[in-house]
């Protein structure tokens, strides 16, 4: 996962964000055609999972090539325990809804302890890392 988690900081070290209005950021399309979406041709659609198939099809690994976050419950393996590079997906609203968000596990807050740092796409409309409560987390997987 030490290769995933590489990769998935390369793209955020290239400061990859949506582009306002009706123009869409190229790198975030290249996303949705790695995992073979090729027909999304906006950044305005939801690219979290895109984000996280992309990285792990160039990693070598094979994604789910869907678009919805909470495919990646269905990903590798659950684990307890997880390391850098593994893949978390967290709940967005209603926990039995269709709707989520998924992104590759940093660490955990040292400043408190309810949190979860995850390295996403689509946080905030760019890859970044960001901090989320641990309550949301549905699971945690790994290869």
């Amino acid at each position: 996962m030490d290769k995933l988690y590489k990769i998935a900081h390369a793209e955020y070290m290239k400061h990859v964000k949506e582009v306002p209005g009706t123009k869409s950021n190229k790198i975030i399309l290249d996303y949705f055609k790695a995992v073979g979406h090729s027909w999304v041709q906006s950044d305005e659609v939801a690219w979290c999972a895109a984000f996280v198939g992309a990285c792990l099809e160039k990693a070598g690994m094979k994604s789910t090539k869907q678009l919805t976050a909470k495919s990646y419950l269905k990903w590798g393996k659950p684990t307890t325990t997880p390391k850098r590079g593994d893949i978390v997906v967290l709940s967005r609203g209603d926990v039995n809804g269709p709707y989520g968000h998924v992104g590759i596990f940093h660490g955990f807050s040292l400043a408190n302890p309810n949190l979860v740092i995850l390295l996403g796409g689509n946080q905030s409309n760019r890859v970044k890392m960001s901090p989320y409560d641990k309550s949301r987390i549905l699971g945690y997987r790994t290869m």
